[in-house]
């Protein structure tokens, strides 16, 4: 039982005075920790400086638990409210003028979830998983997703060493353990990064979408079951491999999946298949041809 949440947040970044911009992200449970970073045109590096002051933040304020609710617990009593991420994406779009539309952009989430904090273009070429495609009024998305199964559990404040690196695995679960800076241990760092190299002052669009998890005495009136069952699912397919599995070894005529599925579509769909058919037919009447199998095409087939 949980509850499950889907929000989304949208804002804008610019390339700053050296032609470099970006959007990073760190994906969080809170509605009031820093989840975005993005460059303003006054931006002046060519590497991700996440709490630059040309920078600006952005939260996702449509979750429903603030950091307060999440960290309150302590050994002996558990957080009222704990979350976990199935998984976060980021899109990206041009929104200047056509005359300066130009540039390219590189997509990233980095397949450790390590730190993006100081990211150059040259640094995220280096990556295979990088995506680079011109920089475009359509959507270019990318996505996060648990890559561990510490990632997948949901946090117990009790758990961590320190205070700091509590904060981070409570808020920020994607990010590892690992803090944006040294300066700055309590928030997670970003693991989802446009870089773009376009013209200086070129306005895009961001979008982040979260689907979130949360259990805890504050989300029993909106806990649902979850849609999948593991252990339940596990059986299902082991028991429609033995299926499979004897009906082969007893010699039985197992059909391709494919042609048991066109089959079934024109018997679905026969009274579109049939009159088209015969509609064929008449075309072509007059064609000596066609003639010899007139009755097949009127017959539909045999259907």
């Amino acid at each position: 039982m949980s509850q499950k949440v889907s929000a989304f947040v949208t804002g804008n970044f610019a390339t700053g005075t050296q032609g470099f911009g970006f959007v990073a992200v760190s994906p969080t449970v809170s509605n009031n920790a820093p989840l975005a970073y993005s460059s303003i045109s006054a931006y002046n590096s060519t590497a991700v400086d996440c709490l630059n002051v040309n920078a600006q933040t952005t939260v996702m304020s449509a979750l429903p638990y603030n950091s307060s609710q999440l960290l309150t617990g302590d050994v002996a009593n558990p957080a009222p409210v704990s979350g976990r991420i199935v998984s976060c994406g980021l899109r990206v779009r041009y929104i200047g003028t056509e005359l300066n539309r130009g540039g390219v952009c590189y997509c990233l989430v980095t397949p450790d979830h390590t730190n993006v904090q100081g990211f150059s273009m040259a640094l995220l070429s280096t990556y295979s998983e990088c995506i680079k495609v011109p920089v475009s009024r359509q959507w270019t998305t990318i996505v996060a997703s648990a890559i561990d199964m510490k990632e997948c559990e949901y946090p117990e404040e009790a758990t961590q060493p320190s205070a700091e690196s509590s904060t981070r695995q409570m808020l920020f679960p994607y990010s590892q353990q690992n803090a944006i800076l040294a300066t700055s241990l309590t928030v997670g760092a970003p693991i989802m990064l446009f870089g773009v190299a376009s013209p200086a002052g070129n306005a895009f669009e961001f979008e982040v979408i979260q689907h979130v998890e949360y259990i805890g005495t504050l989300t029993q009136a909106l806990a649902t079951k979850s849609h999948s069952d593991q252990a339940g699912l596990s059986k299902v397919t082991e028991a429609a491999g033995t299926v499979l599995a004897n009906r082969a070894s007893s010699g039985a005529p197992q059909e391709s999946s494919f042609l048991a599925s066109l089959k079934q579509t024109i018997i679905d769909n026969r009274d579109i298949v049939v009159p088209l058919t015969r509609m064929a037919a008449q075309m072509y009447m007059g064609n000596q041809r066609a003639r010899g199998n007139l009755r097949a095409i009127q017959n539909g087939y045999g259907l």
